[in-house]
């Protein structure tokens, strides 16, 4: 008899186990941007206008899915996803940019300046700054810069943020 509750427990699990294997998955994608976005998700094409969601069911067999291609009127980083739920909800939100203020305090012109493609400054996402320039007219959206440059000359590159500007000053 001590057999046969341990045997009936396994089955019960494994019959558990096997159910939940076969639920769907549920999505919901919510639209929290200032503007439509148009992406794929699970080999379908969605245009999902602002302030908009909805919600999806697929099969635990297509793996795990999340919103891709994405496009939208802006700048390519003027829009993140968050995820939460464990990767079963996505938000699309607005990246909150920041002024850039730039001074290049070296007697040099500084080639392709650039933060990986988050500086937007008229369309362009890198700079050329010109021997001992000021720069006021640009934004980032992030945070946390990786700046780089294409000079030949070594540089050092410090930068703060102070409320909505990054400060970054080239020596």
């Amino acid at each position: 008899m001590s057999v046969k509750k341990p045997a009936v427990l396994v089955v019960f699990i494994a019959a558990l186990c096997v159910s939940c294997a076969l639920d769907n998955w549920y999505y919901t994608i919510e639209n929290n941007a200032s503007m439509p976005i148009t992406f794929t998700f699970n080999s379908e094409e969605i245009t999902l206008p602002a302030g908009q969601s909805l919600s999806r069911a697929v099969s635990p067999g297509q793996g795990r899915q999340s919103p891709q291609n994405m496009t939208f009127e802006g700048h390519p980083r003027s829009v993140k996803v968050e995820t939460r739920d464990g990767g079963l909800t996505f938000y699309f939100v607005d990246t909150v940019p920041l002024n850039l203020n730039i001074v290049n305090t070296l007697p040099i012109t500084i080639v392709n300046f650039r933060a990986d493609d988050y500086i937007c400054d008229s369309g362009s996402d890198k700079l050329n700054l010109k021997p001992n320039s000021h720069v006021t007219t640009t934004i980032i959206f992030t945070e946390t810069p990786n700046f780089t440059t294409d000079s030949n000359h070594p540089v050092v590159i410090d930068w703060k943020i102070t409320e909505d500007t990054m400060y970054v000053i080239i020596r």
